[in-house]
This record gives structure tokens, sequence and C-alpha cells, in this order.
């Protein structure tokens, strides 16, 4: 049994179309050029998907939500394509984006300056309300240790074959975390309900400490190109004379008085 249909923020549909857009305009097609006279039949260059892509805009500036039903509808229509895995991939790069741009995300942007410990937490925070937010599910949680998004009767899970749809959360992490100033990470999806796990959705997430280690490495110890650091002059210890000429005589009156002992008990 289905849950009760959810508004949606809208700003997941358009982060979906705006991929399926990306994804049917071809690089060589020049910037003034209209793609929907060459390729006619592709959905992405279409007028309905560019009618729709500005009404989503437009509903994601007044944080409006729309109705469930209509996103499963789209994620149904994506799913059918023979491309859907790089589709749902850049939905979630899209979406990442869209969480990271306006004034909202200021802070967010901020965050990437912190130092590496603040940085995780910032990162992982950011994590947690944007699947808050986007992963559409009747139970999801976000464990820090280890680093991981479960979910239980996710959407996405719902449509598609070979849990296709999925990739829009994992790549969703993967970005907000590289965005967050971690460096690339890996989000595997070892475990879907779409597969038949009984334990639902799941994305372990791998991250590459050793960019971000660089990264807090380069900001905060390296010198600044042009700027030599200061030299710290090597001190030399410096000897008294006359306190080592008095160690020497105190030395010299020890070994007589052995010498002299020394003659008195023999």
């Amino acid at each position: 049994m289905n849950p009760p249909d959810r508004n949606i923020d809208a700003r997941l549909p358009l982060a979906l179309l705006q991929a399926v857009q990306q994804q049917d305009t071809p690089p060589e097609l020049m910037s003034h050029e209209h793609p929907h006279s060459f390729f006619p039949h592709r959905l992405g260059l279409s007028g309905v998907v560019e009618d729709q892509i500005r009404q989503f805009r437009r509903l994601a500036r007044q944080r409006r939500r729309v109705a469930e039903a209509e996103v499963v509808a789209l994620l149904e229509l994506v799913a059918r394509r023979s491309d859907a895995g790089a589709v749902f991939t850049a939905a979630g790069r899209e979406l990442a984006g869209l969480y990271f741009s306006g004034p909202a995300g200021l802070l967010r942007r901020i965050a990437r300056r912190l130092p590496l410990p603040l940085r995780e937490r910032a990162a992982h925070r950011t994590l947690r309300t944007a699947h808050g937010t986007y992963l559409i599910a009747a139970d999801k949680t976000v464990e820090t240790e280890p680093l991981e998004i479960r979910a239980t009767d996710a959407l996405t899970a719902r449509v598609g074959e070979y849990s296709a749809a999925c990739k829009l959360y994992g790549s969703l992490a993967a970005s907000l975390l590289e965005l967050s100033g971690l460096g690339k990470t890996t989000v595997a999806h070892p475990e879907c309900q779409r597969r038949g796990d009984e334990r639902g959705s799941q994305w372990p997430v791998a991250s590459d400490r050793s960019f971000a280690f660089f990264s807090e490495v380069t900001r905060s110890q390296l010198p600044v190109t042009g700027h030599r650091p200061p030299v710290t002059p090597r001190l030399t210890p410096t000897i008294d004379s006359s306190t080592e000429k008095a160690d020497a005589s105190t030395e010299l009156s020890m070994q007589f008085t052995r010498l002299h002992v020394h003659d008195n008990v023999f």
C-alpha cells in the first residue's frame, strides 16, 4: 500500500527537467541556434519541457510545492529512457547546485572556508537537511558514523528498473559533499527495495579525505605565493670564557685531590 500523496519541493522536478534538457542538447549546438528546429523529436528540447522548466523555476522562487503524483509521473517518464541512469545522475548534480544557489545557500557557501573539522560538521548538516527535503520516503535517516543514508519506501524505488532512479539521491549526496568542500566522494547503492532488499534502500558514502586534507594544508599551512616565510635565526650558544676556565681549574683541582688521597692510602 502506497503512502498518501505528499507535496514536494518544486526544485526536485525542476532539476529533473533541467537534466533532461541538458542530456538532450548536443554539445556542438551554437548558443544562438534553436535546438528544437534541428532535433524536434528530443524530449528535452521540446517546447513543452521548456514551458515546464519556466513554471517550476517560478514555483521554486516562490517556495511553492507540487503534488507527488506529478513528480512520480515525471520520474516514470525519465525512467523509461535508455539513458535514465545518466539523466538521474545529472539531476542529482543539478539539485545540489540549486540547494547551494541564491540567498538561502549563502551560509552553505561560506561554510566551505571553515577549518576541516567544522567544515565536515556543516557538510553533514547540509546532507541531513537536503535529504530531509528531497528524499521522499516513509522513513529516512542520515547516519554520520559511518556516513550513510537510509530510506524505507523511497519514491525513486517505486519507478523504473534496476533502481536507476535511486542514482538521483546518490549523485545528490556526492555533489552536496563536494560543494561543501570535502572533495570527491563515492556514494554506492548496495541495497535497494526496488531490487528486493527488505531492509530498504541504502547509500553509504566514502569520502576522499586526502583531497580535503590537502585543501586544508594548502589554505592554512603553506606560504602564500610571492611571500617567503619568516626565517627563524639559528641561535648559537655562547660560552663565557671565564666560566670555562673556572670549570677547567675545578676539574684539575679534583684530579689532584684524588691523586693525593690515592697516595695517602697506599
